[in-house]
């Protein structure tokens, strides 16, 4: 794990997601419907970008 922690500007970015359910400066909780997402991307053999959810 990195030691790197979330800026305050960060987490308000992260806050403004609709996946995001909560974040501290170290940890981001995702919701369950960007797990179902993210999953189903890597099941179907999609490649993972920045910003493709």
């Amino acid at each position: 794990m990195a030691n790197k922690k979330f800026t305050e500007e960060e987490m308000n970015h992260l806050r403004a997601s609709p996946h995001v359910l909560h974040v501290t400066p170290s940890i981001v909780h995702f919701s369950a419907k960007f797990k179902e997402l993210f999953w189903s991307s890597i099941l179907e053999g999609k490649p993972l970008k920045k910003n493709s959810y």
